[in-house]
């Protein structure tokens, strides 16, 4: 580790997030000569800095990035501030996506009773991920037989204010309800 690192390391050990960010960001850079693994650990105390001093879009980017390697060495810590981020920035941040990319088995770790909140967000966000990843998926076996003898009918409408078109596909009549009598 060199010097400028050792440095930004103290500084962020002792809470002065915005010069702590500054040295961070060299050795994550490299502009130091760190090594991979120094530039990786430099890369998540950034984030951290980040969201400490209040700037949630910029560290959200570095942990989005952290995120996306899961050889990074705090891969695996990444999970616990992307779900602070998650109450922090708009729904558009796209953090249900990188809570996606990890399993179960790393959501499981939270399940204690100091932690129990998190891992029903946790939980949460990642439903809503495989929620979100089923409702994209196209069935991979529809065909044109599938459609048939379905009654589906298509009107466009006629209005040039609004060009859109109504499609109807019925559904198969229910048949009432007769063993109940009040």
């Amino acid at each position: 580790m060199t010097e400028e690192a050792a440095t930004a390391k103290r500084l962020f050990d002792g809470e002065r997030w915005s010069e702590a960010a500054l040295g961070l960001y060299r050795v994550y850079k490299g502009e130091t000569g760190d090594d991979p693994g120094n530039r990786q650990m430099a890369q998540y105390h950034l984030a951290i800095a980040l969201y400490r001093l209040k700037f949630y879009q910029a560290s959200y980017g570095i942990f989005s990035e952290i995120a996306d390697k899961p050889n990074h060495l705090k891969f695996n810590e990444t999970l616990l501030w992307l779900s602070k981020l998650a109450t922090q920035l708009p729904e558009p941040a796209d953090i249900i996506e990188r809570v996606g990319k990890y399993t179960s088995d790393a959501i499981a770790r939270f399940k204690n009773p100091q932690q129990i909140d998190l891992y029903w967000q946790l939980n949460y966000l990642l439903g809503r991920y495989k929620y979100a990843i089923a409702s994209t998926k196209k069935p991979s076996s529809f065909s044109a037989a599938s459609t048939r003898n379905r009654n589906i009918s298509c009107r466009r409408s006629s209005s040039p204010a609004s060009p859109s078109c109504s499609c109807t596909a019925p559904f198969p009549r229910c048949r009432p309800f007769s063993g109940w009598s009040p």
